[in-house]
């Protein structure tokens, strides 16, 4: 080949080569800013399934149903032990979502402290106190909880659902931290 044949043959091969990674870098920049946000590997949710309130999705675990319909269907509750256990679950969350509520509450306060001129530490040392035991009642009536589903099982339920506490607990784990972002 004659050197501006060659030349031409460079040019040529290094225009697409920049055309295909400015059509790559625009279709990758539409997908994050214009599309669909898509849920992180590992976390698919079929329309209308979100996890119950309290309860996360956890990477490389099928995907969550309504608690409650996931007890249900597991452990087979008799009409009368689904009554039951419709009422043990709404005072739980109803007493929980208030407990939530306060922690976040006793968070803002002490952030509240940051803004004021006076270097206040004792009171910030208080409102995470506050916070700290919100949290344990709120560890404690999940447990309480969670007995009193127990309670409710008959013996070949029970063993079901013993099998199951520790699934059960991972889920309702606060979700790890986000990745970083690229």
């Amino acid at each position: 080949m004659e050197p501006t044949t060659k030349n031409r043959f460079l040019y040529i091969a290094l225009a697409l080569l920049v055309l295909l990674n400015i059509v790559t870098l625009g279709s990758m920049w539409a997908m994050r800013f214009c599309g669909k946000p898509q849920p992180p590997f590992g976390m698919h949710q079929p329309p209308g399934m979100q996890p119950p309130f309290g309860m996360q999705q956890h990477p490389g675990m099928p995907p969550m149903k309504d608690g409650r319909l996931f007890l249900a269907e597991e452990l087979r509750f008799t009409p009368e032990q689904d009554e039951k256990f419709k009422k043990l679950r709404d005072e739980h969350f109803t007493t929980s979502r208030k407990l939530i509520e306060e922690m976040h509450k006793s968070m803002d306060n002490m952030m509240e402290q940051i803004k004021t001129k006076e270097n206040n530490d004792s009171k910030a040392e208080e409102y995470a106190s506050i916070s700290s035991l919100k949290h344990k009642e709120l560890q404690i009536l999940a447990y309480k909880h969670f007995k009193s589903i127990r309670d409710i099982c008959d013996d070949k339920q029970k063993e079901k659902f013993d099998s199951m506490l520790k699934d059960i607990t991972k889920m309702m784990a606060p979700p790890g931290p986000p990745p970083p972002e690229r």
